[in-house]
């Protein structure tokens, strides 16, 4: 919830919040991460983070990616980014991260950083038909997923 004491009121402020989490998460990883404004989570000045996010309603949303591991030649070609540096977690560390392992240290930052504890739950019964009807109706529908393009 936006009015929330956790979330600040200044949209740059809430992704430096949220990437504390994150960054104490990729330090049990052994990276040494810092926050760039106004988006972006690096290591050694190369991205390994980027983050998105909406102030809607009562709520907020803040998303981002994280490059566990990624050829990132194909990603530079594909996606045409800039030669701007990017990395990974693998590079960084030297070797094989799992999913699993990301996961963890992500809790474990998150709980550290908000002194909180983050418990496994499963969906309540109402959520999963809920979830099941926005997907039958709205977002598998070509209106939906085809909107953006009547701006290009």
């Amino acid at each position: 919830r936006k009015d929330h004491p956790l979330v600040p009121k200044d949209t740059l402020e809430i992704f430096r919040v949220v990437s504390e989490g994150v960054i104490r998460g990729l330090n049990v990883l052994g990276l040494n991460a810092e926050f760039k404004p106004p988006n972006e989570i690096q290591i050694d000045g190369e991205k390994v983070s980027g983050m998105a996010g909406c102030v809607r309603w009562r709520g907020v949303l803040v998303h981002g990616t994280l490059l566990v591991s990624s050829n990132l030649r194909t990603m530079s070609s594909v996606l045409r980014v800039s030669k701007r540096k990017v990395t990974t977690f693998e590079e960084e560390i030297g070797k094989k991260v799992s999913i699993s392992d990301v996961k963890e240290a992500l809790k474990k930052g998150f709980e550290r950083t908000y002194k909180i504890r983050l418990v496994r739950g499963r969906l309540t019964k109402e959520e999963e038909e809920l979830a099941k009807r926005l997907y039958e109706e709205k977002y598998c529908k070509d209106k939906w997923n085809y909107r953006m393009l009547e701006f290009y």
